[in-house]
């Protein structure tokens, strides 16, 4: 089985960067946000750019941010891409001023 060390692929500060480059497209392809109890859920469109975009979007955020929790929900057929995000106290708040999540809600 084929391993993949993501800190091999990323320094923290390549991340930094690579994760700059994504943000604002990673946002402009949010279709809605929802709160949770512990954080956000993130829903996208269907398109496989959108599933690679996310990809590497949350492997910057895992190594720029690794105290947060990603889960990834990609419906079947054709369905749509959400993320939820969470983590520990503070969590939400850190959320919406890095995403700018307010104007979703």
């Amino acid at each position: 089985m084929l391993k993949v060390d993501a800190h091999r692929l990323f320094s923290k500060e390549d991340a930094t960067d690579k994760r700059e480059q994504l943000l604002n497209i990673v946002l402009d392809s949010i279709k809605h946000v929802a709160e949770t109890e512990s954080g956000y859920l993130l829903k996208f469109g269907t398109d496989q750019e959108d599933m690679v975009l996310i990809s590497d979007w949350l492997l910057t955020e895992k190594i720029c941010n690794p105290f947060l929790r990603f889960t990834l929900h990609v419906e079947s057929n054709n369905g749509p891409i959400s993320v939820e995000l969470s983590g520990p106290a503070g969590t939400k708040d850190f959320l919406e001023s890095t995403l700018s999540l307010k104007r979703w809600l």
